[in-house]
């Protein structure tokens, strides 16, 4: 993976290299995007779709309708509400000091961590408002890197114009160009020397000498091979040479920060979708925890065993689907609890890395060897839909608890993340 702070180091390493071996820098132009407009008091109440980065063109970046009032669904009930007699009664959430270990970086290389999973509160008209920046600065993203694209290839062409031995030079200086980039980086990364992380044991010592002058050979020797690749260019090819490095340098953090402007938009538009849907609690990482195929409809809030000793209001949002159905992780996080038996039969409980804890009810089994305290990946199969305990037909009963407190109405948040409701979107 390509850290943002190693790719930060590249362009000022290329100036101050420059500088020192008196190298005529000519920086390649870099377009940048216009401010996006404010379109807080023009834009719809619609949500946006998320498209994939193209190598040709900006992505157009749609504005399909979503449900604006939390009495419709996609698609529609297609059976009575299984908890209307029953269901899992509240439930309190389990308290647990364990902390959710940060999802792993991703290992391609130029890919982009997106952020730690978290809950925020927003209203449809912010949530529309940053859907269409952030929409406006990924467009700018995408055309950015394009420019640079066509810089490099227009460099590239006078590159190819030469005779071999001049492009043989070429190579030779942006090689060592790369390298001494290379070493550059490592020092910076390496940091200070910490002496405190070495003893005092002098054979230890004479190691660390050893290892430091060995660095320094290394770099040392760097330097020397861009200034023998230096002195056999022209002017004229060292400044092609330089351009060549330079423009590859912008283009590859153009690359990362189209990266970032996408999962900024993905984000953005996660967050409009929630709030058309009549919500305002997203939880970024949230992922649907049913497989298809599968219904649900708004029912938090609805009364349930009126008249018994078990009264109660619905706490979640009951998902109906055939035995067996798969379940997963709703976001990556830690099993706190199983339960068996009374109202809600077969539960787990799960705290998400956001904070959030979610409990499933009704389960006709767990998935083989999962247990209290094993950390899960959102999206990882955990069990299977059932109809344990006080439940009419087999359903998922799912409650979200942001930051382990009262539950809140699931409806919004699964109706923005079913993979259902995205296949069937205009």
């Amino acid at each position: 993976m390509i850290s943002r702070r190693a790719l930060a180091v590249v362009a000022t390493v290329s100036l101050v290299a420059a500088a020192v071996l008196g190298v005529m820098v000519t920086s390649a132009g870099r377009a940048w995007a216009q401010t996006p407009p404010d379109a807080s008091d023009s834009a719809s109440d619609s949500g946006l779709s998320s498209d994939s980065t193209t190598t040709t063109a900006p992505p157009e970046i749609t504005l399909p309708t979503l449900p604006q009032a939390p009495d419709t669904t996609t698609p529609p009930p297609t059976t009575e509400d299984p908890g209307t007699n029953g269901d899992a009664p509240p439930e309190s959430v389990p308290q647990t000091p364990d902390t959710v270990p940060p999802e792993p970086a991703p290992s391609t290389p130029g890919a982009v961590a997106p952020p730690p999973n978290r809950v925020v509160q927003v209203d449809v008209r912010t949530a529309r408002a940053s859907a269409l920046a952030r929409q406006a600065a990924y467009e700018a993203a995408v055309a950015n890197r394009q420019q640079l694209e066509a810089t490099l290839a227009n460099v590239q062409g006078q590159v190819d114009q030469l005779n071999a031995a001049g492009q043989q030079a070429i190579k030779n200086l942006t090689d060592a160009h790369d390298d001494l980039v290379a070493r550059a980086i490592d020092a910076y990364m390496r940091g200070p020397d910490d002496i405190e992380e070495w003893s005092d044991d002098q054979d230890q010592v004479g190691q660390r000498t050893a290892l430091l002058s060995a660095i320094a050979d290394r770099d040392n020797a760097s330097i020397a091979r861009y200034k023998a690749a230096q002195a056999q260019v022209t002017s004229d090819q060292a400044k092609t040479a330089q351009s060549l490095t330079d423009t590859q340098a912008l283009l590859a953090q153009a690359k990362v920060d189209e990266a970032q402007a996408q999962l900024d938009l993905n984000s953005a538009q996660l967050e409009l979708a929630v709030t058309s849907a009549g919500g305002n609690v997203v939880i970024h990482g949230f992922v649907f925890p049913v497989a298809p195929p599968h219904t649900f409809s708004e029912d938090f809030g609805d009364p349930r065993l009126p008249g018994t000793p078990q009264a109660h209001t619905h706490q979640g949002c009951d998902i109906v689907a055939a035995e067996g159905t798969e379940l997963y992780a709703a976001e990556h996080g830690i099993i706190t609890q199983l339960s068996s038996g009374g109202l809600g039969g077969n539960g787990i409980w799960l705290k998400g890395e956001s904070g959030t804890s979610y409990y499933y009810a009704h389960l006709s089994a767990y998935v083989v060897g999962l247990q209290t305290g094993m950390v899960v990946e959102a999206g990882q199969l955990i069990g299977y839909v059932g109809h344990t305990g006080d439940a009419y037909g087999p359903h998922l009963h799912f409650e979200v608890h942001p930051g382990g407190g009262p539950a809140v109405d699931p409806y919004p948040i699964l109706l923005a993340a079913d993979p259902q409701s995205a296949t069937t979107k205009p």
